[in-house]
């Protein structure tokens, strides 16, 4: 919409404007991955370990059932290793 916008009220470019919104998108994008990173590098590592207050119950593991998320986990993609977190555990 905003492309749209510049491209009629501004006078650009059908191309000038797709480049501008394509190379913000990409800058947003980045900077989220960033943000990301940092969160993770920065969260305690007490979060990561196996305890009775992050434990999974009966009523959440039967959602998961219902939603076969053990299906749709294999078609997310594997980011792990940016914050030591694999889909396997």
């Amino acid at each position: 919409l905003i492309t749209l916008l510049n491209w009629l009220a501004l006078g650009w470019s059908l191309l000038d404007a797709m480049i501008w919104m394509f190379a913000a998108t990409g800058i947003e994008i980045g900077i989220i991955v960033v943000l990301a990173i940092l969160a993770g590098l920065c969260t305690p590592h007490k979060f990561y370990h196996e305890s009775k207050v992050y434990a999974v119950g009966k009523r959440e593991m039967s959602f998961y059932r219902a939603i076969r998320l053990n299906i749709l986990k294999d078609y997310v993609a594997e980011l792990g290793f940016f914050g030591g977190f694999s889909k396997k555990s």
